[in-house]
C-alpha cells in the first residue's frame, strides 16, 4: 500500500468516525491539525489491570547512594531504534548505577552486553504476575528512549512501562519526551533529565522522598478500572446520538 492511500485510509478512519479514542494528548493535538476530529474524543493511556498492581510494596528506607538500583522492563532492539538503548544503559552503568533488564521478549545481544557490564543485570523473561513483584524492588524505572532517528513517534508515547513502574511505586525517569515529560510533571511521577550525566545528581535531589510517597498514594489511579467509566461514557454518547 502506498503513503499516500495510507493517509487516505486514516483520514477516513477518523473523519468519518463517530468517536475519537487517543494514547496521549500529543497524538490528539497532531491529529488535530491534520483532520477533522468527531465531536467526541478521549486521552486514554496505556493504563494496566488493577488486578498487576501489587497489593503491598517492599519497605523502602531513604535512597543508599552507594548502590541505586534501577530496573527497565519492555521490548529492546539491536537496529538503531528507538529500542536500540545499550549505548544508553552503559552510559547508566558507568555512573555506578545497577540497572536490571527485564526483557519482553529475549534478545541476546542484550544477554551478552550484560555480561560485559558489570553494573548491567539481564533476566529471564517474566509473566506480568511474576513480574510485578519482581519491579517493585528496585528504586527507579527507566523509560529514557533512543530518540536518535525517531524523536517525533517518541514524543507522542505513553508506554506500558511507565504505568507498570507506577503501579510498583518506582518513580519513572526519562528523557525530555514530550508526552512523558508533560505527563510525568503534571502528576508529579518522575524525572527528566537531557542526558545521563545529570542522573546521579537529579537522584540526590531533596524532593526524591516526596516524589516516592506521592507514587504510593496514587499508584491506584492510573488502572483501566480506574478509568474506564470514560470509555463507557463516550460509547453512552455515540449510541444516544
Amino acid at each position: 500500500m502506498s503513503y499516500k492511500r495510507i493517509v487516505e485510509e486514516e483520514k477516513n478512519a477518523i473523519e468519518r468516525s463517530h468517536a475519537a479514542i487517543v494514547v496521549s494528548d500529543e497524538i490528539l493535538h497532531i491529529t488535530s491539525r491534520a483532520y477533522q476530529l468527531p465531536e467526541k474524543t478521549l486521552v486514554f493511556p496505556n493504563y494496566i489491570p488493577r488486578r498487576f498492581v501489587p497489593k503491598t510494596l517492599p519497605e523502602k528506607n531513604d535512597l543508599d547512594y552507594d548502590r541505586v538500583r534501577m530496573v527497565y522492563q519492555g521490548f529492546l532492539s539491536n537496529n538503531k531504534g528507538h529500542y536500540d538503548l545499550t549505548d544508553i544503559f552503559a552510559a547508566i552503568g558507568e555512573t555506578g548505577i545497577e540497572l536490571s533488564i527485564y526483557p519482553s521478549r529475549d534478545n541476546p545481544t542484550y544477554r551478552k552486553f550484560a555480561a560485559d557490564n558489570p553494573n548491567i543485570f539481564y533476566h529471564n523473561r517474566h509473566s506480568p504476575e511474576d513480574l510485578f513483584p519482581q519491579l517493585a524492588q528496585y528504586d527507579f524505572g527507566w523509560a529514557g528512549f533512543n530518540a536518535t532517528f525517531n524523536s517525533r513517534h517518541i514524543d507522542t508515547v505513553l508506554p506500558n512501562k511507565v504505568f507498570e513502574y507506577i503501579a510498583c511505586g518506582l518513580p519513572v525517569v526519562i528523557f525530555p519526551h514530550k508526552s512523558l515529560k508533560a505527563f510525568l510533571e503534571i502528576h508529579n511521577l518522575g524525572i527528566i533529565i537531557e542526558d545521563v550525566n545529570e542522573l546521579m545528581p537529579a537522584l540526590h535531589d531533596n524532593g526524591i522522598k516526596i516524589l516516592r510517597q506521592n507514587l504510593i498514594k496514587n499508584r491506584n489511579r492510573f488502572t483501566i478500572e480506574a478509568h474506564i467509566h470514560q470509555v463507557r461514557q463516550i460509547y453512552e454518547q455515540v449510541m444516544a446520538s
